[in-house]
């Protein structure tokens, strides 16, 4: 895969980025394109969206061998999970996705096209590998719905309890 931007944040170490996006939507970040992705076209039609989904790599957290099981600092550290049931950055593909605001479109700047999000949860510096719309999430500007779930957030902050114990409540 190849990285077409870094996100640009007030976070230059893991401590004291939200652990999930949408959860302080008052911060603000850059998504700033590699030289040769900073193209206008590659950007129109974008303002007509309320939020968007950001693929993106955790850079600090690559290993070559990877555990099937993690102890989450929500729990204290202190009980064993498995690792696809939590947003542990020790993954077997270090890749992380993020649903994010998107408050400007910048293309004035020397670095343009910019885009400016809110709710963002990465570092500094972070490598992106895409960005994503949602097809049924297409909002009219100035729109207050949500396209990325509850308080913006990227996935329910609880699920259904029925699945949580290996029944599909759909069947």
């Amino acid at each position: 895969m190849k990285i077409i931007a870094r996100i640009r944040s007030d976070f230059p170490t893991k401590f004291g980025i939200p652990r999930q996006s949408g959860r302080v939507e008052e911060l603000t970040a850059r998504v700033v394109f590699e030289p040769e992705y900073r193209v206008r076209e590659a950007v129109k039609g974008m303002e007509d969206f309320s939020h968007i989904w950001l693929l993106w790599e955790f850079s600090q957290a690559i290993r070559e061998n990877w555990s099937p099981t993690v102890r989450p600092p929500r729990l204290g550290g202190n009980e064993r999970m498995g690792v696809f049931a939590t947003r542990s950055p020790f993954r077997p593909n270090p890749v992380g996705l993020s649903c994010v605001k998107l408050e400007k479109i910048d293309l004035e700047s020397k670095e343009a096209p910019v885009l400016i999000v809110s709710g963002a949860d990465l570092m500094d510096g972070t490598p992106i590998y895409d960005k994503a719309i949602s097809a049924g999430g297409r909002l009219p500007s100035g729109s207050s719905g949500r396209l990325c779930g509850k308080s913006g957030a990227a996935f329910p902050e609880s699920g259904d309890p029925r699945r949580m114990e290996g029944k599909d409540p759909g069947r």
